[in-house]
C-alpha cells in the first residue's frame, strides 16, 4: 500500500511513534502506534483539546450523550427498572465520559447519593453498591490485527520511514487470541484486546452492583468468519474510511467489540444476570414507561424531544447499531 502523507501530524506524535519504532526494531505493533495516536498525552485523539463530539460539520461524529438530556433520562429510568433499592442508596460512576459533564451533566438534581466520572487510567475502586457505566468507552480502545497468509496468521504492524507510514505483516508479537485454524488468505481479525484488558481491570475490583455498557460489538463467530476485511475503522468529520495510518492524533480508530469475550470476563468475576440487548429492545424493556409519557405528551407533528427518541430508538438509526450489555453483582 502507499503510504499516507504525514504533513498534518505534530512533531511530538512523530517523534513518539519512531521512538516506539526505534525500540521495536524499526516496527511498531499496529495496538501500540493505535493507543499512542489515540492516547498519547496531550496529542493523542482523545487526549487533545479539539472538539470531537457533535453535529456540526467540523465534529469528527456524535455520541447518544451528545444528543441531549433524553438519552440520560432514559439511562436513569432503565438503571431504576434494575434494581431492586433506591436509586438515592447507589454511587453512579462513569468511565471515561466524553463531555465534561459526562452523561449527567444535562440533568438537575440527579437521583442518585453521588455521581463521579473517572478517566480508565483512574484507580478502578469503587463505593459499593454501585452502578459502573460507559458509554462507547471500549470501542475506543486499541486493537491487534491479525491477517491469513497462506496456512498461519499474521500480525500487522506499523514501519516508519522518512516520516511515511507502512503497514507491514510480521510474526505476532505476543501470544495472539484462539485464531481459527483454517481460514481464506486475506482474512483479517482485528481484535480488540485492551478493551478486554480494561474490562478485566474494572471487574477485578470486589465492587457490588450494575454493571451497564452501552457500545457496539459483533459475537465471536461472526468475527471469525463473516468479517473478511475485519471491522476497524477511521472516522473524520463524519466520515468513515478504512485508512488507520493517517494523520495519527487527528481521527478516531474503533473496532467492534466481540461480545462473547466481554460477556465471558463478566462470568469469571461472577457476575449475574448477564444480557446482551439492541439498544432499541434495552430501552423499550427498561424504559417503556418513560417512553410512553414521551410519546403522549408530545404535540402531533413534530416534535424535538420524539425525534430524539427515535433517532435513539429506530433500528435504522442507533436503535440495532448499539448494544446495551448489563450484569449484577452482589444484592442491589
Amino acid at each position: 500500500m502507499d503510504p499516507p502523507p504525514s504533513n498534518s501530524i505534530s512533531p511530538a506524535m512523530l517523534g513518539a511513534l519512531q521512538e516506539r519504532a526505534d525500540a521495536g526494531g524499526g516496527i511498531i505493533p499496529l495496538e501500540s502506534f493505535i493507543e499512542c495516536a489515540l492516547y498519547l498525552p496531550h496529542e493523542g485523539y482523545y487526549t487533545s483539546d479539539r472538539k470531537r463530539v457533535g453535529m456540526s460539520g467540523e465534529t469528527d461524529f456524535y455520541t447518544s450523550t451528545s444528543m441531549g438530556p433524553l438519552f440520560a433520562k432514559l439511562i436513569i429510568a432503565a438503571i431504576k427498572d434494575l434494581v431492586d433499592m433506591e436509586l438515592s442508596n447507589l454511587q453512579f460512576i462513569e468511565i471515561g465520559p466524553e463531555s465534561k459533564g459526562g452523561l449527567l451533566g444535562s440533568i438537575e438534581n440527579p437521583p442518585f447519593k453521588q455521581c463521579m466520572q473517572i478517566r480508565k487510567e483512574d484507580p478502578l475502586e469503587f463505593e459499593s453498591p454501585c452502578v459502573v457505566y460507559s458509554n462507547e468507552l471500549f470501542d475506543a480502545q486499541p486493537f491487534r490485527r491479525f491477517v491469513r497468509k497462506g496456512k498461519s496468521w499474521k500480525e500487522a504492524g506499523v514501519k516508519i520511514q522518512e516520516g511515511q507510514f507502512e503497514l507491514i505483516l510480521s510474526e505476532p508479537f505476543h501470544t495472539p487470541p484462539d485464531l481459527p485454524t483454517k481460514a481464506p488468505d486475506g482474512y483479517t481479525i482485528d481484535w480488540p484486546s485492551a478493551a478486554h484488558a480494561l474490562m478485566e481491570k474494572i471487574c477485578q475490583s470486589p465492587w457490588k452492583g450494575l454493571f451497564l455498557a452501552l457500545d457496539y460489538g459483533l459475537d465471536r463467530s461472526t468475527i471469525l468468519a463473516e468479517r473478511p476485511d475485519g471491522t476497524a475503522r477511521s472516522y473524520s468529520r463524519h466520515r468513515m474510511g478504512n485508512d488507520l495510518l493517517c494523520d495519527p492524533g487527528r481521527q478516531d480508530i474503533t473496532c467492534h467489540l466481540v461480545w462473547d469475550e466481554m460477556t465471558d470476563i463478566l462470568r469469571h468475576w461472577e457476575f449475574e444476570e448477564i444480557q446482551l440487548q439492541k439498544q432499541e429492545a434495552f430501552f423499550m424493556h427498561h424504559s417503556e414507561r418513560l417512553i410512553t409519557q414521551i410519546v403522549a405528551a408530545s404535540p402531533p407533528g413534530f416534535s424535538r424531544e420524539k425525534q430524539t427518541l427515535m433517532q435513539l430508538l429506530h433500528p435504522d438509526n442507533m436503535g440495532h447499531k448499539f448494544q446495551a450489555l448489563h450484569a449484577r453483582r452482589g444484592k442491589i
